[in-house]
């Protein structure tokens, strides 16, 4: 892809390969570029970023996205210039800003989870690179920096194993104890904002499907089955008034939090506040009616 504008959200990036370079996503020139919510996963490239490759003044903003399992083989290229960005490699005076998104068991000869990269030997155009709020194995030694480019580490980066578990809709779930699981994963509740604020709260990292609430976790999120039954605040099945009545008389409480159940559901977003937000979450699942209501 080069030229022009893209957002790619939503997708499952799986499989795919490329003889150079790209295996799941090759960008060139490209302003304005954005990566949300993707699955980036078991993609090969000949020579750099098995998952994503940014060339070329392209500017790309990556966050709640999943790096996993790619990989870049070492045959194509100039010497000691070859197998290069497993997950992510950024060259040829692109900007990346990455966010909340996870790089794990990726594979390089150079650079594991992301390279910044100069591109060729003999036309060196250095990269720059920001990550904030993202799992990277290895941590920064994960990250390789060629002479001239800048990398931008910033707050709340982990190198934790992240405990994938299989769920409803597959892999890349993340372990949680109030899910069913023994162990909650690092990923959980790190990220750098609200997960309304960050347009997750409408998706899960959870195999019981309770959508994000709070912090938005890190990495990939799957879609939820059924995201009105938060709605259902009476327990009768159907979204109306009575549901209504349940936010309207928490109207503007602040504060609230998993301890007191989210103003006792009435913060349908779990931002901490009962305010219009919540009243539009609610209105887009009006009169939506589900014959097996919750237990409460």
């Amino acid at each position: 892809c080069w030229q022009g504008g893209i957002n790619i959200q939503d997708c499952n990036v799986s499989g795919n390969l490329a003889d150079f370079s790209g295996g799941g996503v090759y960008l060139r020139d490209i302003s304005g570029a954005s990566f949300t919510n993707n699955l980036i996963t078991s993609n090969l490239a000949g020579r750099d970023g098995g998952g994503v490759s940014a060339n070329w003044y392209t500017s790309l903003a990556v966050s709640n996205c999943t790096f996993s399992g790619n990989a870049t083989v070492d045959n194509i290229g100039e010497p000691n210039d070859m197998s290069l960005g497993g997950g992510l490699y950024c060259s040829y005076e692109s900007h990346c800003v990455i966010s909340d998104s996870i790089f794990w068991d990726n594979v390089a000869v150079t650079g594991k989870a992301i390279v910044v990269g100069t591109g060729f030997e003999f036309d060196r155009r250095p990269a720059t690179l920001s990550i904030s709020h993202s799992d990277v194995k290895n941590g920064q030694a994960g990250v390789f920096v060629q002479p001239g480019c800048t990398l931008h580490w910033g707050q709340g980066n982990i190198s934790q194993e992240p405990l994938f578990v299989d769920g409803p809709l597959g892999s890349y779930y993340l372990s949680q104890i109030e899910a069913g699981q023994i162990r909650t994963s690092p990923c959980v509740d790190a990220g750098s904002a609200y997960a309304t604020n960050t347009g997750m709260w409408h998706y899960t990292t959870r195999t019981d499907e309770v959508s994000d609430a709070g912090i938005v976790d890190m990495g990939y999120h799957h879609p939820v089955t059924h995201p009105c039954k938060l709605c259902d605040l009476a327990f009768d099945g159907v979204i109306d008034f009575k549901d209504y009545t349940r936010v309207a008389e928490a109207w503007l409480e602040d504060g609230c939090s998993k301890q007191d159940a989210w103003c006792q559901g009435a913060d349908l977003t779990s931002d901490t506040r009962v305010d219009f937000r919540d009243i539009l979450f609610l209105a887009d699942c009006w009169l939506v009616f589900d014959g097996t209501p919750p237990m409460p």
